[in-house]
């Protein structure tokens, strides 16, 4: 097989992977906001990057969520979706990093 058909391929696997990262996103978004009130929820890393592989994690920071229910909504609460991505959430406390609210 030629390899620029190879590559081809593989680069649409890519953008299939990161449409449904983008998807699963916005559902964990979604459902987390429904359980929580937070500012944004925030993509970085190595998928926001486009610089992701099959093994990359899912960065996310959550701005604005209330510090007392940061571990609940790492862990999904009742909802389990949440935790069903492979990721790492970070809270983001504005004032501590010295980001202006927009």
């Amino acid at each position: 097989m030629p390899f620029s058909i190879l590559f081809e391929r593989r680069a649409k696997e890519r953008e299939l992977e990161r449409l449904r990262v983008i998807e699963e996103v916005k559902r964990a978004a979604t459902a987390l906001r429904a359980r929580f009130a937070y500012d944004e929820l925030l993509l970085f890393g190595s998928f926001a990057s486009g610089k992701f592989d099959r093994h990359s994690d899912i960065d996310l920071a959550v701005k604005g969520l209330a510090s007392e229910h940061f571990f609940k909504a790492c862990a999904g609460g009742s909802t389990g979706r949440v935790s069903a991505l492979d990721r790492d959430m970070v809270h983001i406390l504005v004032s501590d990093i010295g980001i202006d609210s927009p």
